[in-house]
């Protein structure tokens, strides 16, 4: 599996705290981000998405700092890109987490 920029893991079913790991462990991840470089192509970013949903990511994040933009791909639901003011909520694999895209890029 392609190495992911941040990958997070909740353990709400076992009751542990949310924990940030590495990049390069194997397991699925709750989330996983990528943050786009002026290199990347888009067919690989998307491949890389479907990878993370195949493999039981739960939530797949990609900054685009170019176009500040923040694109959520969920197996549950249609892909989003969201700007400026929208809120990016990850409540359902970071309890608590929103932000609007903006933030990200202040």
């Amino acid at each position: 599996m392609a190495e992911r920029d941040v990958r997070i893991n909740s353990y709400r079913p076992t009751g542990r705290k949310v924990a940030v790991t590495e990049r390069g462990q194997d397991d699925p991840a709750d989330l996983a981000v990528e943050i786009l470089s002026p290199d990347d192509r888009l067919s690989d970013v998307r491949a890389k998405v479907e990878q993370y949903l195949a493999r039981g990511v739960a939530l797949v994040v990609v900054i685009d700092p170019d176009a500040e933009t923040a694109a959520t791909f969920r197996r549950s639901a249609p892909p989003a890109t969201l700007h400026g003011v929208e809120l990016l909520d990850l409540d359902d694999v970071v309890p608590g987490f929103s932000c609007r895209v903006e933030e990200i890029f202040s």
